[in-house]
């Protein structure tokens, strides 16, 4: 046993996900157990300079790590359109008092991401303008043409599928659940985007 490389020790770390009753703290929610959104190692970065950045997005931004990148404001407008389109004033109220409950929650799932930054109110607008596109780049993605043409028309032919794969990269990206609260507002138990 001596002469074995440490390697061939095939134990491995484990995670263990420790339950909190809800009397353990205000910060408990049971939609969010503690995972975060990673940011890429920049050592991993190493073609960041090359047309080919797996990490950043190059249309629009989901969740706070790429929020006020200039290059894309254009997207930015589009989002705030789409809000005001597609989703009705009643869910965004109810939207908005669901989120707060938990934005600490969704605050910690964003490493470095503190109040200084984003107060609550910035950051529930955040998710909700976040969630709204992010179910309106689904919708297009599964054949909702008139929202396909409403995207063309606002971002370009050349933009869309941009939109698209910005929507599934690694630091890009809201809490799931925050995006399944807002399709059940909108769509009632109906909703089968997620």
């Amino acid at each position: 046993m001596e002469d074995q490389h440490p390697s061939a020790d095939n134990t491995r770390d484990t995670f263990c996900k420790i339950l909190i009753t809800e009397d353990e703290g205000e910060d408990h929610h049971p939609y969010f157990d503690g995972r975060q959104m990673h940011r890429v190692p920049k050592l991993v970065r190493f073609n960041k300079h090359k047309k080919e950045d797996y990490y950043t997005p190059k249309m629009v931004s989901f969740g706070s790590y790429y929020d006020r990148f200039p290059e894309l404001r254009m997207a930015e407008e589009l989002k705030r359109k789409v809000l005001e389109e597609f989703v009705s004033s009643s869910c965004k109220e109810l939207f908005n008092l669901q989120i707060c409950e938990v934005i600490d929650q969704i605050r910690n799932c964003y490493i470095g991401v503190s109040r200084d930054e984003y107060d609550d109110g910035a950051l529930t607008e955040m998710m909700l303008l976040d969630a709204s596109f992010a179910i309106y780049i689904m919708e297009i993605e599964l054949g909702d043409i008139d929202k396909f043409k409403h995207s063309r028309r606002h971002l370009g032919v050349d933009a869309t599928p941009f939109v698209s794969e910005d929507l599934i990269l690694f630091e890009n990206q809201i809490p799931l659940r925050v995006i399944k609260l807002l399709c059940e507002l909108m769509h009632g138990n109906e909703c089968t985007l997620i």
